[in-house]
């Protein structure tokens, strides 16, 4: 009951959050600078999780998330 409705609240309210983030993102960077920072997404969600949730950190994800802004800094260069 209360709790799926709290969940459900927080949905909606983060995904207002990021809709208007990536809009303003756009409207001030345009899509050829902002569409690449899309692909540093899971490396965002990574230090989120653990942040706010105490995961720990593997040598694969440090590994990849390494690799992913490599590509994000190339793809930003050109």
């Amino acid at each position: 009951g209360r709790l799926v409705a709290e969940g459900a609240k927080g949905i909606v309210i983060s995904s207002v959050i990021g809709y208007i983030a990536w809009n303003w993102a756009l409207a001030h960077g345009g899509i050829g600078r902002t569409g690449v920072l899309q692909f540093a997404q899971p490396v965002l969600t990574v230090i989120a999780a653990v942040i706010l949730l105490g995961e720990s950190l593997t040598v694969s994800v440090v590994f990849s998330a390494i690799v992913i802004l490599a590509g994000v800094a190339i793809a930003r260069r050109r």
